[in-house]
């Protein structure tokens, strides 16, 4: 993991590196194209992320398929379900009078 984000001490988010970041975001996300496809195995999961990488198409003994693009990842296996991207965009959720919601549409190409 390189600069990923952690709680720091003050209760905000600082950048850090190492593997101990790495493995529980990637776990993580992944839990999440799950819970977003819960029709589609394991196999297709694990798939699409291998697509997303960035060495993907040229991957090595030392990087592997490289990082991972969690969003092309969703979009590829939507691609595969035909299931609508669709996405939310919410406004301060505390302040229950100016609520402010936008959805997008993405057509699938």
């Amino acid at each position: 993991g390189k600069d990923v984000a952690v709680v720091s001490g003050n209760n905000g988010f600082k950048p850090a590196d190492g593997t101990s970041f790495s493995s529980p975001l990637l776990c993580g996300m992944t839990a999440c194209l799950m819970q977003a496809f819960p029709n589609s195995s394991p196999k297709e999961i694990r798939e699409a992320i291998i697509q997303s990488a960035n060495r993907y198409k040229n991957p090595d003994l030392e990087y592997g398929y490289g990082i991972p693009d969690f969003a092309l990842a969703y979009f590829i296996l939507s691609e595969k379900t035909g299931k609508k991207i669709e996405t939310s965009v919410l406004g301060n959720p505390i302040i229950e009078e100016n609520k402010l919601k936008i959805n997008f549409y993405a057509k699938n190409k």
